[in-house]
């Protein structure tokens, strides 16, 4: 139970000039809060502080914290964004590189049916003239 006087209501109040959002109030806070339950349970002071701090080194560069997992969450939306500008972008630029090459085929095609067009005439007004129809 958390008196003022107690062990617990100690560890929950920040000191002096340190926040609870502060991470080293926390590191330190949960540290002695383990060393503390470790002396609860029969371990020696200087054992449970020693054991306390032999994990929390030993974790310290292994876990994210919540201030890690927002600034990581942070930096994937910003670069999902981006990536979503370059892929619109670049979609954009395909997309106005096939209009040229249909607007391209579409000319081609033209040309070459005017100039069938212009065969098959050729070819039936000779071929009235031959047969004397004309």
């Amino acid at each position: 139970m958390r008196t003022e006087g107690s062990r617990a209501f100690r560890e929950a109040s920040p000191p002096l000039g340190r926040r609870r959002s502060d991470p080293y109030y926390s590191f330190v806070t949960d540290r002695l809060t383990l060393a503390h339950a470790l002396e609860d349970a029969g371990i020696t002071r200087d054992k449970a502080e020693h054991v306390a701090s032999t994990i929390f080194d030993a974790i310290q560069d292994n876990v994210a914290r919540k201030s890690d997992l927002r600034e990581l969450g942070q930096e994937l939306r910003s670069e999902i964004h981006a990536l979503g500008q370059e892929l619109r972008s670049e979609t954009h630029a395909l997309g106005q590189e096939l209009r040229l090459e249909m607007a391209r085929m579409e000319q081609r095609l033209t040309r070459r049916g005017i100039g069938a067009a212009v065969v098959m005439v050729t070819i039936i007004l000779a071929a009235m003239r031959y047969l004397g129809h004309g």
